[in-house]
């Protein structure tokens, strides 16, 4: 199996040279869609959800992540590129690419 991934991770280096460039509101979009469609993801798409879990997950979240901030859901992440995508699409393009720069940082 690690032979497979070893050959897989040099077959995607090998095509990101190859492909076209991706801006990174494209290739967010893309991985939230692939995210989504994971049966994993399935306590995870809507803010409902994960609040189903209880304060304690919040506090592990908290406490063994390091996360300061609540558990963001799909949901509000798709909402979140939504905008970004408008504000890509109108006047405000360069704020656009910070907030999806940050992001990808993140």
């Amino acid at each position: 199996a690690s032979d497979f991934e070893a050959k897989l991770a040099e077959m995607h280096r090998e095509l990101e040279k190859e492909a076209p460039p991706c801006p990174r509101l494209l290739r967010a979009r893309l991985l939230l869609a692939d995210v989504r469609r994971s049966p994993f993801s399935e306590h995870y798409r809507r803010e409902k959800d994960w609040r189903k879990l209880g304060d304690e997950y919040v506090a592990f979240l908290r406490e063994e992540m390091k996360r300061p901030s609540e558990p963001e859901d799909l949901d509000s992440i798709t909402d979140w590129l939504r905008k970004v995508q408008r504000q890509a699409d109108g006047e405000d393009a360069g704020q656009a690419a910070w907030l999806v720069g940050e992001a990808w940082l993140a």
